[in-house]
């Protein structure tokens, strides 16, 4: 979600709230956000991914490490915790490119 906009086009995204990202930047990096309701993507092992953690009130980037037979994921930063695609669809963004 994009939490400021600047005059040249740059723009401040929650998931990095310290960096403005130019407009090359967006295009190589970042996706239009869903719109609600649609399907959420299936996971697979190595995807990178950002997780919102409530207990730091940040977005921290991460890898998908394993995946459930009900696409349930198991993130790199948060091993024997397995999230459900319900709690997915709030905490975890797909990364587009390489950040």
């Amino acid at each position: 979600r994009v939490t400021a906009k600047g005059a040249s086009g740059n723009v401040v995204i929650d998931a990095l709230p310290y960096a403005w990202i130019t407009p090359a930047q967006q295009a190589s990096y970042l996706r239009p956000a869903a719109a609600p309701g649609l399907q959420l993507r299936i996971p697979l092992i190595g995807d990178k991914v950002v997780y919102f953690s409530a207990s730091h009130k940040r977005w921290i980037p991460t890898i998908v490490t394993d995946v459930g037979d009900r696409d349930e994921v198991e993130l790199e930063i948060k091993p024997g915790v397995w999230l459900q695609r319900e709690a997915q669809q709030r905490v975890l963004r797909w990364c587009a490119s390489k950040l």
